[in-house]
């Protein structure tokens, strides 16, 4: 597992476990902060960027054969996909608008990577679920293969840095309205 560099070397028992500590204190109450380790700012900006890497590597693939096929539709526009969309000046922004109403896969990779900031925003571990499965399921359906790889490395951190409970995940499940209940 990928480590923030300030507790590289750091004996186990002396690392951070926010989690822990959180739920110690407010059991009822664990945000998505608290219950999920991999939430660190190191995790969130780990998460960036792969899918910066991602959106970059579709939009790589995308202009070799749009420009083999003579079409130079994506051609100088690298920065425009990596800046935000606030930041653009207005001869950018309108260039921008322009390739979004494209049928661009660089648009797709470029949108679902903009949509999964409002992970962020979640404070309900339960919330933030719902939409995470949401947005893995959404990337695996564009079958864009990096974007695909990175959905997956996300689903996985997830699943490893929740609780790992029982009544944790079936609590989770019933508020989603996923869990079977009559099992076999």
């Amino acid at each position: 597992m990928d480590r923030w560099p300030a507790c590289i070397g750091v004996p186990e028992q002396a690392r951070p476990e926010a989690a822990i500590v959180f739920d110690k204190l407010l059991p009822r109450r664990a945000t998505l902060r608290a219950a999920s380790a991999w939430l660190s700012p190191c995790g969130r900006l780990h998460i960036i960027k792969h899918l910066n890497e991602a959106a970059a590597k579709i939009r790589r693939q995308e202009h070799r054969q749009r420009s083999a096929a003579g079409n130079p539709a994506l051609t100088d526009t690298k920065f425009l996909w990596r800046q935000r969309r606030e930041n653009l000046c207005q001869r950018a922004a309108a260039e921008f608008r322009s390739l979004l109403g494209e049928d661009l896969q660089t648009g797709t990779a470029w949108a679902l990577k903009e949509n999964f900031r409002r992970f962020w925003k979640y404070h309900s571990v339960a919330w933030a679920l719902k939409f995470l499965w949401g947005w893995v399921e959404t990337a695996r359906a564009t079958e864009l293969t990096p974007l695909v790889n990175t959905a997956e490395m996300i689903d996985k951190h997830a699943a490893h840095g929740l609780p790992k409970s029982a009544s944790f995940r079936n609590g989770a499940l019933f508020f989603l309205g996923k869990l079977d209940l009559n099992p076999a």
